[in-house]
């Protein structure tokens, strides 16, 4: 487990959690908000209210489109 920097005082925290070999050579990453609302984290929208906290030490949007950089579908088992 890594906790990633506090970049904003937003009362919530973040963990990421590596399973590089999970099973037969796929692995996955799980990151952890705590504190955090129902909210999507890093949005530039304001909807949390009666959503609970939004996380702005990390950009959901940029860690996925980065996962699925890594990636191409000629390695992709269908």
């Amino acid at each position: 487990m890594t906790a990633l920097p506090h970049l904003a005082d937003d009362g919530t925290s973040v963990e990421r959690w590596d399973y590089a070999e999970y099973a037969a050579g796929s692995g996955f990453v799980f990151y952890k908000i705590l504190g955090g609302g129902h909210t999507w984290p890093g949005s530039p929208l304001n909807l949390s209210r009666g959503l609970g906290r939004k996380s702005r030490d990390l950009d959901a949007s940029r860690v996925m489109v980065d996962f699925f950089n890594g990636y191409s579908v000629a390695e992709a088992v269908w």
